[in-house]
């Protein structure tokens, strides 16, 4: 992403600043029980009211419904390739997977989705 906004404002100094989410903090825990909205954006919301830095890009999906007050979102960047791989032992695809078969996902969304498509399946969370 740096290089993109490197191409697009040549003019702009920019320089990276990496900074670890609570939930990245807390590899043990499951993304749901990780409770409440701000897990993994807090420390980035703190750094912008601090004046650490001028601008965070973070995962849309992970910002909560309200931003902290004075900050907002100011752009999206062009969309990567949206698809998840399902990695299995034997490389067997999810509709041939055997019922009772353990998926593990960090992502209530995915877990839903593959409970809808088979109900059959156990889905285990795993970070």
């Amino acid at each position: 992403m740096l290089l993109e906004f490197r191409r697009l404002a040549p003019w702009l100094d920019l320089r990276l600043e990496v900074i670890d989410s609570d939930g990245d903090l807390n590899p043990e825990a499951a993304v749901p029980d990780l409770g409440g909205q701000g897990w993994f954006s807090s420390r980035l919301e703190r750094a912008l009211a601090e004046g650490r830095v001028d601008a965070a890009v973070h995962s849309a999906k992970d910002l909560p419904s309200e931003l902290s007050a004075g900050l907002r979102v100011g752009a999206y960047l062009k969309r990567e390739d949206p698809r998840d791989a399902l990695v299995t032992g034997g490389g067997l695809p999810w509709r041939a997977l055997p019922a009772g078969a353990r998926v593990g996902t960090s992502s209530p969304r995915r877990a839903a989705q593959l409970q809808a498509l088979r109900p059959d399946l156990e889905v285990v969370p795993m970070r």
